[in-house]
């Protein structure tokens, strides 16, 4: 019989004399990480009470110098298809599954993965395996329950008794509208769909939102302000992706975020530069406004790599956006709509999610859920499957 044991606390982490961006700017300051949590941020922890709290533990302590460097939050992620995009030139064009080190480089520490257009052989169980695949390697995992389909695929038969009976599901999507590969819904049943994830959020106290895939048709974002115009919807559980994708479109989501929805826009035509002026042109609301990679096609660590471009392009030019705003947008925001509150931020209580990055915002250490992952642009995990197996290279475990 397998000998059962208590798993090990983690190591206390002290992360010393970083420039942090909570997003916020907080100055130069140590950050104690604990068993999972941000324990203190001052500007001084001796070693010797790190030290302390490691014996009392029985674990090792680690100790990272980042003088020179900054600390933000980990991404936030709130649209991944985890399992693989759907092939829509044949099955040969099935991408693959996200990898645990694509979101470790990419610096996503929180993820929400999805169904699109493949509801069957990209299908809900195979998707709730991923996620809590990821959540055993200390990522934070979440899935929307459905994909395009209207009526949506569940796993219970019900978008309400998702919500209530599965723990990893946070809310309903990608719904789609807009799109010839839809299923042409009428408002009434993304209504219902709507109110059934709202009840299921409220009951677990998770988001309940309705993430929704708008295509390039004309009628974009209509049937949404319908929602809102007609039927008992509150517009902070409706929530639009893709809407940079036509200038119409977007024109239509600025204004939507006055109404106290909020949009979501994807990397995958790696302008985020570009979207961001429009958006503000349009007089869009920043706080009512998040990026996604939609990865699957494109790498997870798109994401990252278009906001650390425009930080980097907006310090040349001397715009206006700040280091604060730009990161909230993959950090802050979508942790809000996510409605979780220890995301996406650096900040006493908050989950020990962080990444340390140099003076040009390149990725050096990644720490999820409290444990370091990786350190000065290495990956220290591997997934577990690959201990036996030898098709990555590695030497099997016997």
């Amino acid at each position: 019989m397998k000998k059962l044991s208590i798993p090990r606390l983690l190591s206390p982490i002290l992360i010393e004399g970083a420039e942090i961006f909570s997003p916020a700017p907080l100055g130069v300051q140590s950050v104690l990480l604990v068993n999972g949590k941000v324990m203190a941020i001052r500007e001084k922890i001796e070693r010797d009470f790190v030290l302390l709290i490691a014996e009392g533990m029985e674990v090792e302590p680690c100790f990272i110098d980042a003088r020179g460097h900054r600390l933000i939050p980990g991404v936030v992620d709130a649209h991944e298809h985890l399992t693989g995009g759907s092939g829509e030139d044949g099955f040969a064009t099935q991408t693959p599954a996200i990898t645990l080190e694509e979101l470790i480089r990419g610096g996503i520490t929180t993820v929400v993965g999805c169904i699109g257009v493949d509801t069957y052989t990209q299908n809900l169980p195979h998707l709730l395996g991923r996620v809590k695949a990821l959540r055993e390697e200390g990522i934070s995992a979440w899935m929307y329950t459905g994909g395009y389909d209207v009526p949506p695929q569940t796993l219970t038969g019900d978008v309400r008794t998702d919500l209530i009976l599965v723990s990893e599901v946070i809310g309903a999507g990608e719904t789609a509208i807009a799109d010839r590969r839809s299923t042409q819904p009428s408002t009434g049943e993304l209504a219902r769909i709507v109110a059934a994830a709202r009840t299921g959020g409220l009951l677990t106290q998770k988001a309940g939102i309705t993430h929704f895939h708008v295509g390039d048709e004309p009628r974009g974002i209509s049937q949404l302000n319908e929602l809102l115009d007609h039927f008992d919807v509150c517009a902070d559980c409706l929530y639009p992706t893709h809407v940079e994708r036509k200038p119409a479109l977007l024109k239509e989501s600025a204004k939507i975020t006055h109404r106290g929805v909020v949009v979501d826009m994807d990397v995958c035509e790696q302008d985020l530069e570009g979207d961001l002026s429009k958006f503000v042109e349009e007089d869009g609301l920043l706080t009512h406004l998040t990026f996604s990679s939609d990865a699957s096609i494109i790498s997870p660590r798109t994401l990252y790599d278009q906001v650390r471009g425009c930080i980097l392009n907006q310090s040349l030019k001397k715009k206006t956006h700040s280091i604060e705003t730009l990161l909230s947008l993959i950090t802050l925001n979508p942790a809000r709509v996510l409605k979780m509150p220890t995301k996406g931020w650096i900040a006493v209580g908050a989950d020990a999610d962080v990444l340390v990055v140099d003076s040009k915002f390149e990725i050096r250490d990644v720490i999820a859920s409290g444990r370091l992952v990786m350190a000065g642009g290495v990956v220290k995990v591997t997934p577990r499957y690959d201990r036996w197996s030898n098709r990555f290279g590695s030497k099997i475990e016997r």
